[in-house]
């Protein structure tokens, strides 16, 4: 590594020194167990941000249009991930989800609206 990389990379440097501080830092009084479980809770939230963010800004920058349909998806996913955690019998929990979706579908039909 030479003088001039460094240089040029220098931001770089200082804000994955200053993150590594602050998270020493924090975690310095914890388990080790506790401390690894909220680094990965932070990075799972950061990941849900990041997809919402880059659909958001693809759908904008394809269609010059904000779209915020798709969050009907992220619910969705939500949804399913938080029956499956809270009852892994997952039978019981998904009835309402498919009632919700034939009556949609029924409302659709009679309304004609065609997806």
């Amino acid at each position: 590594m030479n003088i001039e990389t460094l240089r040029k990379n220098r931001a770089l440097i200082i804000t994955l020194v200053v993150a590594l501080v602050g998270i020493l830092i924090v975690t310095r009084g914890m388990e080790p167990k506790v401390g690894v479980s909220i680094l990965l809770s932070g990075a799972t939230l950061a990941a849900l941000y990041f997809l919402i963010a880059s659909g958001l800004s693809l759908i904008f920058g394809l269609m010059d249009v904000l779209n915020f349909a798709h969050g009907a998806v992220f619910v969705l996913g939500a949804y399913v991930g938080l029956s499956t955690f809270a009852n892994p019998r997952l039978l019981f929990n998904t009835v309402p989800f498919f009632l919700a979706v034939t009556a949609g579908a029924v409302v659709a039909e009679r309304f004609g609206v065609h997806l």
